[in-house]
């Protein structure tokens, strides 16, 4: 029976998936994982640290769903996650007390489907996490570029937001290595039994377990209430199972970089350490939010599309782009064509040019 209940909220998860109003793609690349000296500065620790007011290692205690307050575009309002932790070190900063709530956008709505951020990280219960916290008023997201200010702790191992072990913190935050899918889950409370009866899906799996058991509805119901988890977890990986005419005859590439193992806790907490007394003191404070008071969310922004004029000369690229498109030909000032096309024919020695 046990099983049969864990289908339906399993089931009714998939259904909040499909119908979640943010589903752009939850997949996403780990913005650690950058080449150019500049781009890994401003994504190392030193910037993580200086862009902190606080910097705690912390477990999970307590999670809670909340929507935001009614919009004329939602609603129903956004649901966000109150995650509470237990301050075990701060390494930055001072903590408002012995634990802290955090609000992040994304959660459960309370109808039985799931809002997601692609940039937000998801929480359950027992979870031990570094954070990289901003300060001021909690509006947004509070960590410091979100899921990237969030790095787990695994049996004495660091890994980053997205489950990618953390190998190197000196100069350079290098992030690198096979992945962790299992890190990322979620916990989530168990669906209220009148909201699975609203769910087609559901409704119909409660249906046939009722003439299968002879049970009625009412039974059901209440042997839900006594004995389903309050509350399950579910899986953010993308681990892909083989499908039938799927060719696994060719050899395993090679990979392009190797990584060592993750960093030790306590190399990661001392190279943070290092970094703090670097960089300048905290200026503000981290408050801890009441998931019973009620909050306001801005209503997302689309952005307005401009037209870019084309530029009054050529880049020395763009140039030899152009060069080598058309071998040795000599480049001609066709900057004429490129800022008006409609307005400017293309003029008779540059069509001999062209293919």
């Amino acid at each position: 029976m046990k099983k049969q209940w864990r289908q339906v909220s399993l089931l009714i998860i998939v259904v909040g998936l499909l119908g979640m109003p943010n589903n752009d793609g939850i997949a996403h690349s780990p913005t650690n994982l950058l080449t150019t000296p500049d781009a890994e500065k401003s994504a190392g620790l030193e910037f993580l640290v200086s862009a902190s007011e606080l910097v705690i290692l912390g477990e999970v205690i307590d999670i809670q769903y909340r929507n935001s307050q009614p919009t004329r575009e939602q609603p129903q309002g956004l649901p966000h996650t109150f995650v509470t932790y237990k301050v075990q070190e701060v390494l930055r900063g001072k903590a408002p007390g012995e634990t802290i709530t955090l609000r992040v956008p994304g959660g459960a709505d309370g109808s039985g489907g799931i809002y997601l951020e692609t940039n937000a990280p998801m929480f359950a219960r027992s979870q031990t996490d570094v954070l990289f916290l901003e300060g001021g008023e909690m509006t947004g997201c509070p960590l410091v570029s979100c899921v990237d200010g969030r790095f787990r702790v695994v049996g004495d191992r660091v890994f980053n937001g997205w489950g990618i072990p953390v190998v190197e913190a000196g100069e350079r935050l290098r992030i690198g290595g096979r992945p962790r899918f299992d890190l990322n889950v979620m916990e989530l409370p168990r669906p209220a039994f009148e909201v699975l009866l609203k769910q087609p899906e559901t409704q119909k799996l409660i249906e046939q377990e009722s003439q299968r058991t002879g049970q009625s509805i009412t039974e059901l119901q209440r042997r839900y209430e006594t004995e389903a988890p309050a509350s399950y977890r579910i899986g953010y990986g993308f681990q892909g199972t083989p499908a039938p005419g799927d060719n696994f005859n060719f050899s395993e590439a090679e990979p392009i970089e190797s990584f060592g193992p993750p960093l030790s806790v306590s190399a990661f907490t001392t190279a943070i350490r290092q970094w703090n007394e670097r960089v300048q003191p905290p200026q503000t404070s981290v408050l801890s939010v009441d998931p019973n008071q009620s909050f306001n969310v801005a209503d997302p922004k689309v952005d307005g599309v401009q037209a870019i004029a084309a530029p009054e000369q050529m880049t020395e690229e763009e140039k030899n782009d152009s060069q080598a498109r058309e071998g040795e030909t000599p480049i001609r000032d066709i900057t004429p064509n490129l800022r008006n096309p409609s307005l400017q024919p293309i003029s008779p020695e540059l069509r001999r040019t062209l293919p």
